[in-house]
């Protein structure tokens, strides 16, 4: 006689599940299956990545804190394909310009990716690739609540997300060199436009992940263990961190560093 497997939310899913519930999560539309510690994510395509602990991230104070990830010719890209997830807090409404992490050197004029936040009419939330707008997504944004950025290039294009969700595309074919100053997490690659809130779960990875992949990343907002992706890159941004050193858990281990004033912390409660 078949069973029907019940019916949960991302927000109602249990806190306390014994090894081997199964629930069916309806705003995710994803199978949950418990291995008795963490809840594995299953969706079309089979793939499934267990949710991890997280209590930490990184607090910015929006004048000149960031997170500074040091030089590596892996991050030279060239004309090949990538992705970059970083998790991201506002505290206040997004104003004037903020970088959420740049690869270039200094300003415009230079050939690197980074994500930039504003709340600038017809450019809100888009990819810059140091000389051009590629993909915008004129949204506005939300302040006091985890958002989680996701951009892959797969063969020149560009596709943008949100949670998860494919907001914007474009094209790129530019041909990136490695960084030269560091990659800069929290804000542009000049030392300004600093994000006031908090970065998480920041990874670079050297091919592009699929839809699929990028709503497992995302999880209905719980992130999760990225090994099976095989990162580059994985910064937790505090979770097994101590002093000032931002450890490296992809396949690099290019540990980065806190640099001015920002801080490892528990507040806001990690995504």
């Amino acid at each position: 006689m078949p069973t029907t497997i019940p019916t949960v939310t991302s927000g109602t899913r249990p806190s306390s599940p014994s090894a081997g519930d199964a629930y069916f999560e309806t705003d995710t539309n994803k199978y949950i299956i418990s291995d008795g510690s963490n809840w594995r994510t299953f969706n079309s395509d089979s793939i499934a990545l267990a949710s991890i602990a997280n209590t930490k991230s990184v607090a910015l104070d929006g004048t000149d804190d960031h997170v500074l990830i040091p030089n590596n010719t892996a991050y030279e890209f060239g004309t090949s394909d990538f992705s970059i997830v970083c998790w991201f807090y506002a505290t206040n409404a997004i104003s004037g310009y903020i970088g959420l992490y740049d690869f270039r050197p200094g300003g415009n004029g230079t050939y690197y990716p980074s994500i930039f936040l504003s709340n600038t009419s017809g450019t809100r939330y888009y990819y810059w690739n140091g000389v051009t707008v590629v993909a915008n997504y004129n949204t506005t944004l939300s302040n006091g609540a985890w958002l989680c950025s996701t951009v892959t290039r797969t063969s020149g294009a560009i596709k943008l997300y949100l949670n998860g969700n494919e907001v914007a595309t474009g094209t790129d074919s530019n041909n990136y060199s490695a960084p030269t100053s560091g990659i800069r997490v929290g804000q542009r690659g000049n030392n300004t436009l600093s994000l006031t809130g908090s970065v998480d779960e920041f990874a670079i990875f050297d091919k592009a992940l699929n839809a699929a992949e990028v709503s497992n990343v995302y999880n209905g907002g719980d992130p999760v263990n990225l090994d099976p992706l095989e990162p580059l890159s994985w910064y937790r941004m505090g979770d097994g961190d101590t002093g000032t050193t931002v450890t490296d858990h992809g396949s690099l281990s290019n540990d980065a560093s806190l640099t001015n004033d920002a801080s490892f912390s528990t507040s806001p409660t990690a995504p």
